[in-house]
């Protein structure tokens, strides 16, 4: 048993001393204090940043309501007696005849 433990760690040795150096510029190039503020920006991300893109969605949706509504009183209102005689008061040609 002893025997395999060693050829198991001899097997294990080179590939650990090429892996080693690469982890130790990993860890030099890592900022620490960054690595421990990024839970609190995750989460501050999540309670304030996702709530907002959702009620900027559910604007997007309330405004595209109010347009096609505005869209539709704006068709009625055309269609009843008078109104291309108030469009010519709206528009400043009142000198016009009416026809």
């Amino acid at each position: 048993m002893v025997t395999q433990v060693e050829t198991a760690t001899n097997q294990l040795i080179g590939p650990m001393q090429e892996i080693a150096p690469r982890l130790e510029e990993a860890n030099r190039r890592v900022d620490v204090n960054s690595v421990r503020d990024l839970p609190g920006v995750l989460d501050a991300l999540r309670k304030e940043a996702l709530p907002a893109l959702r009620a900027a969605t559910d604007t997007q949706k309330q405004l595209a309501l109010l347009t096609s509504t505005v869209e539709r009183i704006v068709g009625i209102l055309g269609e009843l007696p008078g109104a291309g005689l108030v469009r010519r008061f709206a528009a400043g040609t009142k000198d016009e005849p009416i026809t």
